[in-house]
């Protein structure tokens, strides 16, 4: 289980949304109307009615239906807060439609003579058993409610609550009928001609309409009715002590008194539900006008910020919305398309961009959380993954920013959001020949390193290549040959280099390879002694035979602050010395060839 002080934004349910003054009103008025006609019944309540066969079946029919629906809503308030409390109500709303149809089912005259044995006292047990157990399901809400109000269930334990809840109560039913139909000559004398014994009235009436009371008082002393939910249970818990008191006084069936008795069971079974289908609408139409209100509160954010424009204008985006320790309180259903997984609610984004990297080689982690620590300021930036099938790069524009009310005081949650700019950027910093890095990829790659904290980032290193013996095969072969070698030469790089950086065409026949991090020098000299290997290694192309070699200038970086344009320059100067030297072979910037 997790405490829901783990929960910095709780589940919106109608378990926790706040009831106005007028909700209250108004189940104050229905519960002072049922109430006054009950007690306006009393003194009739011992009247004999013409018995009506259809009355029972029809009413009762409806309220076994109202009850499922009331359990299926509540389940599925459950299902969102996963709340023990929310499954305790769930229990009890199952209990009482169950007790429900077995009493309509056990009733004299619902069946043909001799087609269900079952005895005259039958019936009546199970109306008392069936008005015992919901208030005894409200005071174990009550009795626990301090302890289990902070805890909220995994999935996993949601589930193995639903099945032994649902299993339990369905059990429990079933024990209580069987024993009532099997042993019932054993069962003492609750009803006698139509009329109801002392021993009903005393012995079980009496004592549940007491034990409702306890429970009516001790729950609304517990929630006030300061809910929507716990508003309309009062009403319910005084429909049910109500129908039991007025049977004291009906004192046979087919009397006002029951007739009463059952409306108010039919009260009962859709107060809670008809409270809750009302607030469902309220909530669908405060839903239509927050709607219409974010979309003007969006205009006026996209007009301070072009980022989040960009984002609610993409409908392809994958958009989040953290709480500021970068839990998931809302996400949309593009992160699967994108990422491959879904993003859940509850999940750490910080977690979940495991693995992503910024263009400048710092990971997407690391930035989400320099961001919620306020190390950073809201950001635009190009995040790269290995696609695991091809090994290519796939890039995403990721931004966020924090969402506050109008005075910039009120802190709502950031909001993050990923698009899909894999074509764009291999369109603007991709080599259309080789498909390696274009320059201006590479440029944007460094500038970035350099712009970082010393801290954050270690050393790396820029290496230039140069093909030795190129012009050669451009003029005797042509240029198509050309530039099939280059292509090779690309391919070569991409083995070589796999996942310690990133490889680039510079110009013609120049490549430069960065690597983003190393622990030895000796590192570099194994990676520029495979390239030019690799490249030695090219004998033909296309069946023509050719002659090329690469001369290699490296340049090592302790840490960022170096220029882009710096860098380069050293890179290239060393490699004019390995060329000097005799080609084929590679030298570092500072050292003697």
């Amino acid at each position: 289980m997790k405490s829901s002080y783990d929960i910095e934004t709780p589940a919106y349910t109608l378990f926790n949304v706040p009831s106005d003054h007028s909700q209250r009103r108004v189940a104050f008025i229905i519960g002072a109307v049922l109430a006054l006609i009950t007690l306006l019944s009393v003194p009739f309540a011992q009247i004999e009615l013409p018995k009506n066969n259809t009355y029972l079946p029809t009413l009762l029919g409806a309220v076994v239906c109202f009850e499922f629906i009331t359990v299926f809503v509540l389940y599925s308030q459950f299902r969102v807060n996963r709340l023990p409390l929310t499954l305790i109500l769930c229990g009890a709303y199952l209990y009482s439609a169950l007790m429900t149809l077995m009493y309509l089912l056990t009733f004299p005259g619902f069946f043909p003579p001799n087609s269900i044995r079952v005895g005259a006292q039958t019936a009546e047990l199970l109306y008392a058993l069936w008005h015992v157990g919901f208030p005894l399901a409200i005071l174990l809400y009550t009795m626990m409610a301090h302890r289990l109000e902070r805890v909220s269930l995994t999935r996993r334990q949601s589930l193995w609550g639903t099945v032994l809840v649902g299993l339990g109560v369905t059990g429990m039913v079933t024990l209580i009928v069987y024993w009532a139909i099997v042993y019932e000559p054993h069962i003492p004398i609750l009803m006698d001609h139509g009329k109801v014994t002392d021993l009903f009235t005393y012995g079980f009436a009496l004592p549940i309409l007491l034990l409702s009371a306890a429970a009516l008082v001790s729950y609304y002393r517990l929630t006030r009715g300061s809910t929507v939910t716990s508003s309309w249970l009062c009403v319910a818990l005084l429909a049910t002590m109500l129908d039991v008191g007025i049977v004291l006084f009906g004192g046979s069936r087919f009397s006002l008194g029951w007739y009463v008795s059952k409306f108010d069971t039919f009260i009962f079974s859709n107060v809670v539900l008809g409270g809750m289908i009302y607030e469902f609408t309220r909530m669908y139409v405060k839903m239509t006008d927050l709607y219409e209100e974010s979309r003007v509160a969006q205009q006026t954010i996209s007009e301070q910020n072009n980022i989040i424009e960009r984002m609610l204008a993409s409908s392809h985006e994958g958009i989040t919305m953290c709480d500021s320790r970068g839990r998931v309180l809302f996400a949309n259903g593009r992160f699967e398309e994108l990422f491959g997984r879904p993003l859940s609610v509850g999940e750490s984004l910080e977690f979940y961009c495991e693995g992503m990297k910024l263009l400048g080689g710092e990971t997407l982690s690391g930035s989400i959380r320099a961001y919620l620590n306020g190390r950073q300021a809201a950001i635009r930036e190009l995040v790269t993954i290995q696609n695991e099938t091809n090994g290519e790069a796939c890039y995403y524009e990721y931004y966020v920013n924090p969402i506050t009310g109008d005075n910039g005081a009120t802190f709502h949650g950031h909001l993050f959001a990923f698009g899909n700019r894999t074509e764009t950027v291999r369109k603007a910093h991709y080599d259309e020949l080789t498909g390696l890095a274009n320059r201006r990829y590479i440029r944007e790659w460094l500038e970035r390193r350099a712009s970082q904290e010393s801290g954050l980032s270690g050393p790396y290193a820029v290496l230039f290549l140069d093909l030795d013996g190129f012009k050669q095969v451009n003029d005797t072969l042509g240029h198509e040959m050309g530039d099939r070698l280059l292509q090779e030469v690309a391919d070569v790089l991409r083995r070589c280099i796999g996942d310690q950086g990133i490889a680039g065409r510079w110009a013609g026949d120049e490549f430069v390879i960065v690597v983003e991090r190393f622990e030895q020098v000796r590192e570099l000299e194994q990676l520029a002694d495979g390239v030019i290997t690799s490249v030695r290694g090219i004998q033909t192309i296309d069946g023509s035979p050719v002659h090329v070699s690469g001369s290699i200038g490296i340049t090592v970086v302790p840490s960022s602050g170096e220029e882009a344009s710096t860098l380069l320059q050293q890179a290239d100067q060393a490699m004019y010395k390995a060329k000097a030297s005799g080609k084929n072979r590679y030298c570092f910037y500072g050292l003697s060839a």
